[in-house]
């Protein structure tokens, strides 16, 4: 039986149960059995310490933080290793939790650690010359040796608050912009580029009535035809929105006013062609445009008075 070894891992056990159970109190009972070049490493907060000053320093805020939970140790086992007559290797793991008076663990860690110990040759006393503390991440998985599982569920939860994002700024219905994406998008596009855009508002002709004769499902299908007209046509960086009700509006960058009109003369045919087969009333829709040429909303309540005289204008 190795008589060192053994006595070595009771001085492990004895400063696990020192920094874990007492607290601060441990401190100055347990500061001799450290060297004072001793180099310390852990990985919960990727701390990193090349010498005993800076490590007691870092201990006495740990304490601090830590003064108001009790710990309680649940597992632990400490194996030796002679590397030679004057250094020991002491490896292990202490498994510890919080006590709760529910029973339920706010705090749970399963620590690795390791410890050398060096016999100083001035007065024959074993001393820690080096620590490292590993956890491992709550989601690692046994056998995994990197935390793919957690990995893995980082990567869905950003891609769930992509989805979220686009959920929040977006029409459920039409996959158009919702009103207040599309109107904080146009502000911030035209403030980034003022010159060259052009803004489109479109409805579905007598949309109430559609509704009433043939059921809100149709009226749901023309809402979807033109959603579809519109963001079939408009280029990757222009925006379509449902600003309420049956009305959509655009912001597109375009030339020219001919450049405008075969834009909503384009939008005018791809919504027949997504209604045609129709039976009954056959939606229709108007389409009004205005250059951006001060405010976008001064732009759009042209484009929305230029709609509406087009639907006058309609037999």
């Amino acid at each position: 039986m190795d008589a060192t070894g053994t006595y070595l891992c009771s001085l492990a056990r004895r400063i696990w149960h020192g920094y874990l159970l007492e607290g601060a109190s441990c401190t100055e009972a347990l500061l001799p059995l450290f060297d004072s070049s001793c180099v310390v490493i852990g990985t919960g907060r990727h701390e990193f310490y090349e010498n005993l000053a800076d490590f007691m320093h870092a201990l006495e805020l740990d304490f601090s933080e830590s003064a108001s939970i009790d710990f309680e140790i649940v597992d632990e086992w400490y194996e030796h290793r002679c590397i030679n007559e004057a250094s020991y290797l002491v490896y292990g793991g202490v498994h510890v939790r919080e006590k709760s008076d529910d029973n339920g663990a706010l705090v749970d860690m399963d620590t690795r650690f390791s410890l050398v110990f060096r016999r100083d040759a001035a007065d024959g006393e074993w001393r820690i010359i080096h620590v490292h503390q590993s956890l491992p991440y709550f989601e690692q998985k046994a056998g995994e040796y990197y935390p793919r599982t957690l990995s893995e569920k980082a990567c869905e939860a950003m891609e769930m608050a992509r989805r979220m994002r686009e959920l929040a700024r977006h029409d459920q219905m039409t996959g158009a912009l919702n009103h207040a994406a599309f109107f904080d998008g146009a502000e911030e596009a035209i403030a980034a580029q003022p010159e060259g855009w052009w803004c489109f508002v479109s409805d579905v002709d007598d949309f109430k009535r559609i509704n009433d004769e043939r059921g809100h499902l149709e009226g749901d299908k023309a809402l979807k035809a033109l959603a579809a007209a519109l963001l079939g046509h408009a280029a990757p960086d222009d925006l379509v929105g449902r600003i309420g009700g049956d009305e959509f509006a655009v912001l597109a960058r375009l030339g020219s006013a001919s450049d405008a009109e075969r834009f909503a003369c384009a939008v005018k045919e791809r919504f027949a062609a997504c209604v045609a087969g129709s039976v009954g009333l056959v939606p229709d829709i108007s389409v009004g445009f205005a250059r951006v040429e001060g405010s976008f909303r001064d732009a759009l309540a042209k484009a929305d008075a230029a709609m509406y005289e087009a639907k006058r204008a309609k037999p």
